[in-house]
């Protein structure tokens, strides 16, 4: 078992967090952006006008 605990572990607690904000801004992170949401990472997401078009286009 790693240090601190598995990573399983590690996992379910980090999504047991009710906010998880992610704070990023440019085109280029697009996909990282999309991806961070997709996958739970985040919930509240502050960016800039055009990403946000972008992720609901």
């Amino acid at each position: 078992m790693a240090p601190g605990g598995s990573s399983a572990s590690k996992r379910a607690t980090f999504r047991a967090v009710g906010r998880r904000i992610g704070i990023a801004r440019g085109l280029r992170k697009l996909a990282a952006i999309r991806a961070a949401g997709e996958g739970g990472r985040v919930n509240v997401l502050i960016t800039d006008l055009r990403v946000a078009r972008r992720l609901c286009s």
